[in-house]
């Protein structure tokens, strides 16, 4: 084989891994002699588009030479195109003909060039190269993309998280006022009023109760999660577990709630933040009790990175298919006659959860008690 200037200047090719999808054995020879001498790492050499992805599940080269023609049910236009869609590595394609018809199904995959056969020494390296550094740079063009998507996102969203607090904080007022004014009312003339004329100043009063606690749940929905670039400190978990049973204590004794821990490490965590995740799932576990008063127990397991903690009830429970949707703010399986609130809490916990990089979810079957589980990272 001819040496060419480029055999001298290694330097573009150092750590450059390729794999080399060829069923002509003496071209996929040809290729990995003179691809090895200019520098470059051969992973594997596959002879079919099947064998190249099953490769691939296990190492991700900087670029795939993907021979056109391949035995095998798939072709490597189509292999190169599912390359390209699951693991966003570049692909050169090899052919015998560079005709409009080939050239056409090349452009549909996403390919980054092609060699014809036979392939000619000087042309390797170059159109590799070049394979490789357009998509890198493409590559970084899509993650520039992605950070001001992700910058222009978090922007929107404190902005509509301080809408939301500066219009829940100001309607509070009028609201209390209005609330007091009936209140008063009521006093002053209810001896004068028809039966029916008392159950519209009840319902008045109802709504605007209800609309006060809405209130009250949308303001803590948006200061939820973390203020941008706070330290997050050390916090014992069970020290925010009491805090949040000594919020519930009312709620615990009249329901005559038994509450139950493991020892809890120390995660970081905003306390308060931690204290209103534990809160909430304990008033859902008293709020949705059966017929026996309420057992709730919190467990913890170390994994690898995380810490997972699960808090279990013995309550009425629910169908599993609605385990993704109780997540969602004022998403509610229950009728404000059977169960009051808001639908908010659990919204909450997400976000104060994914906040501080975690995960939650729950899994539960009706009259058989629920489970939440979230994560925090763990820091070893």
């Amino acid at each position: 084989m001819k040496a060419t200037a480029y055999e001298s200047n290694p330097n573009n090719t150092r750590n450059r891994e390729l794999l080399i999808v060829e069923d002509e054995a003496v071209t996929a020879l040809h290729l990995r002699e003179h691809l090895v001498k200019l520098g470059y790492t051969i992973t594997a050499v596959a002879a079919s588009g099947e064998q190249a992805l099953r490769i691939l599940d296990e190492c991700r080269p900087d670029l795939v030479l993907m021979d056109i023609r391949l035995g095998g049910a798939m072709s490597g236009t189509q292999a190169g195109k599912m390359i390209d869609e699951q693991f966003q590595i570049p692909v050169v394609y090899i052919t015998a003909h560079n005709d409009d018809a080939t050239l056409e199904e090349i452009h549909g995959t996403g390919g980054y060039g092609f060699l014809t056969k036979p392939i000619r020494d000087n042309d390797l390296h170059p159109v590799i190269q070049l394979a490789i550094s357009q998509h890198e740079k493409q590559m970084q063009e899509r993650e520039a993309e992605r950070k001001s998507w992700q910058d222009l996102c978090q922007h929107a969203e404190r902005q509509l998280e301080q809408f939301t607090y500066a219009a829940g904080h100001d309607l509070k007022e009028p609201l209390r006022t209005a609330l007091s004014f009936i209140e008063l009312l009521a006093r002053r003339v209810e001896p004068r009023l028809a039966s029916e004329e008392r159950e519209l100043i009840t319902r008045a009063q109802a709504g605007l109760t209800r609309m006060n606690v809405l209130l009250d749940d949308l303001l803590a929905y948006a200061q939820a999660g973390l203020s941008q670039g706070a330290a997050i400190p050390e916090t014992p978990a069970e020290a925010a577990l009491k805090w949040a049973m000594e919020n519930l204590r009312t709620a615990i004794v009249e329901s005559g709630a038994r509450i139950t821990h493991e020892n809890l490490p120390v995660v970081r965590a905003d306390p308060s933040q931690l204290a209103r995740v534990f809160q909430n799932l304990l008033a859902n576990g008293i709020k949705y009790r059966g017929s026996e008063a309420p057992q709730i127990h919190v467990a913890v397991a170390a994994q690898e990175n995380e810490w997972v903690f699960r808090v279990s009830d013995n309550g009425i429970g629910f169908d599993p298919k609605h385990a993704e949707r109780i997540f969602s703010p004022f998403k509610r399986l229950h009728s404000q006659t059977e169960y009051a609130g808001t639908g908010i809490g659990l919204a909450i916990c997400r976000k104060i959860v994914e906040a501080h990089g975690g995960r939650i979810w729950a899994e539960s079957m009706p009259e058989r008690g629920s489970v939440f589980s979230f994560t925090l990272p763990r820091h070893q």
